[in-house]
């Protein structure tokens, strides 16, 4: 039987492993009712296709003083003062004929080099033939000006950004590794689902905390990334963990 790949399948898997449940944000497929219930618990929600890729679509909203609403996409923000006039502009920038799902937003730590905010991908695969998931790349993606997505964005060391962002005052020891055993397990958890699959892309967030939250798993994810690190020698490995074999 066909499993799905979006969102809110792939998150509804992961939230059924408690340890995993932890770090997701709560989640919901998007209709008006659901959209008024989270923006009234959380204050701040992100709308996103179950299926898309590269940050297309993806909608911010906040619940401000006097009932207004705040709206973010790519890197314009309107405010509209009351729900209808809210709820028409989402139906409008929203992708046509995508199911949506709307998320609890988690704040992002930012760094104080560029005053932006950033997320970590952590790359966990595993060669043909093997059952031994590993993590074989990491980084982090710092937003562009006015963008709260970090698909379009400035890459930089993992261990970089943090030591840029209020977290190096919060953080434990055991901070990156903690990041890469809940990725470890996250894949663990999806290979049950998604045999095929070796290669799975994980986008966390860092509050100023140092709290780990899950943003996405992307089970096809693009590893060009990789190559605007400075050294090349991850990138290198994830290269050759995606063919799978060695010559």
């Amino acid at each position: 039987m066909k499993v799905s790949k979006g969102k809110w399948k792939k998150y509804n898997i992961m939230k059924k492993d408690e340890e995993i449940s932890k770090h997701l944000p709560d989640t919901r497929i998007l209709t008006d009712k659901s959209l008024w219930k989270m923006i009234e618990r959380y204050r701040c929600v992100v709308l996103k296709p179950s299926r898309g890729s590269l940050g297309r679509g993806v909608i911010k909203v906040s619940l401000l003083v006097k009932k207004s609403y705040e709206i973010h996409f790519e890197n314009q923000i309107k405010v509209f003062p009351n729900k209808e006039q809210a709820l028409e502009y989402i139906n409008k920038i929203r992708l046509p004929k995508k199911r949506y799902i709307v998320q609890q937003w988690i704040p992002h730590a930012t760094t104080t080099k560029w005053e932006r905010p950033f997320e970590l991908r952590i790359m966990v695969q595993r060669m043909e033939e093997s059952p031994n998931w590993v993590i074989t790349g990491h980084l982090a993606k710092v937003a562009a000006v006015g963008y709260f997505i970090t698909n379009v964005a400035t890459v930089a060391p993992i261990q970089e950004a943090i030591d840029d962002s209020p977290v190096k005052s919060n953080i434990t020891s055991t901070l990156l590794l903690d990041i890469e055993r809940l990725a470890l397990r996250v894949a663990s958890r999806l290979e049950k689902y998604y045999p095929k699959y070796r290669n799975i892309g994980l986008d966390i967030a860092l509050d100023q905390n140092g709290h780990i939250g899950i943003i996405e798993a992307n089970l096809t994810p693009s590893i060009k990334i990789f190559q605007y690190l400075k050294n090349k020698e991850m990138y290198d490995t994830v290269k050759l963990y995606r063919k799978g074999r060695v010559d």
